[in-house]
């Protein structure tokens, strides 16, 4: 039993110290309780008010690129077409996967929540692999393509309703994949025991010139009385070698490497030699010139003269 020496009244007092402490009692432990009502748990750092954590402040980098509820269903203006934007990487590799994304953006820039088009998507890349038409969502849309072709593409989308609607990203470096296979250009036709000149080109697997390739080359043969070059690597992806065949009839010429890569030739026919037959075969032109990006596909044949009747065809 409390005394009160005093004569005032306590009760009122009593019952603050009461629900103060059935208030702290109600909190969960190691948690603060705020005026607002929001706790902080202090084991999980979890917020318990109804905010979202992830919630974007209207003034950060990016925020006009997400739609208000209430703007995502409204129709394409057709009456102004928006304009498209695509963003990709500057740089690829032939044959990879590429993550593409298109918006389309209010002169001011913002994007325009209201376009649902459904657009078409070209390459200047013959040989890319495109997605089929794509419908964009609030504005926005993602897809994937392949380039195959090295050099330098750019992608192309056009609303398939609106030809007006369009954009051409900017220019994309596609780089050749790791080689695959060797390009050998020698001539069809040769003198046995005078020397003649064979062209290799690394290519990947998409016919590109392999420029970063690194590795050794070694050429054989199948004539075991071949005079052959040394072990040697490839200037920007091609080289150029000398070498002899001595073994009358058809011959053929194989390079190989350090990193499993091979190719082979055509069938080279090995006649005796003539009076005029003391001269060196050039067969490099076209293909030096494929080397130095000047000619055309490796793979085609290059002819020259001699005796009226030689040609030199790759493989």
């Amino acid at each position: 039993m409390l005394r009160n020496p005093t004569g005032l009244k306590l009760w009122p007092l009593l019952w603050l110290l009461v629900s103060t402490s059935s208030a702290q009692a109600s909190a969960p432990m190691g948690s603060i309780v705020g005026s607002g009502g929001e706790g902080v748990t202090a084991a999980s750092g979890q917020v318990t008010s109804a905010a979202p954590l992830n919630s974007t402040d209207p003034t950060e980098d990016g925020a006009d690129d997400r739609c208000p509820p209430d703007l995502t269903q409204q129709p394409a203006q057709r009456g102004a077409p928006p304009g498209l934007s695509l963003q990709l990487p500057p740089t690829v590799t032939a044959g990879t996967s590429v993550k593409v994304s298109v918006t389309a953006r209010h002169p001011a820039g913002d994007l325009d929540c209201g376009y649902n088009g459904t657009l078409h998507i070209s390459s200047s890349d013959a040989g890319a692999l495109l997605p089929a038409d794509i419908r964009l969502t609030d504005g926005s849309a993602t897809f994937a393509l392949i380039f195959t072709s090295a050099g330098s593409h750019s992608v192309t989308a056009t609303d398939t309703q609106e030809s007006a609607t369009t954009t051409r990203s900017a220019e994309v470096t596609v780089t050749a994949a790791a080689a695959t296979r060797f390009s050998l250009g020698a001539p069809t036709h040769v003198a046995a025991g005078v020397p003649f000149v064979v062209t290799v080109i690394a290519l990947d697997g998409f016919d590109n010139i392999a420029r970063h390739y690194g590795g050794t080359l070694h050429l054989v043969s199948s004539d075991g009385a071949a005079t052959l070059p040394m072990d040697t690597t490839l200037t920007d992806g091609c080289g150029s070698f000398t070498l002899s065949l001595a073994t009358l009839g058809d011959q053929f010429l194989t390079a190989t490497d350090n990193i499993a890569t091979t190719g082979s030739s055509m069938p080279i026919r090995v006649a005796m030699p003539t009076a005029s037959s003391g001269m060196v075969l050039e067969s490099t032109a076209a293909l030096l010139d494929s080397c130095n990006n000047h000619a055309d596909n490796p793979a085609n044949a290059l002819h020259f003269d001699h005796h009226g009747d030689a040609t030199a065809a790759y493989r």
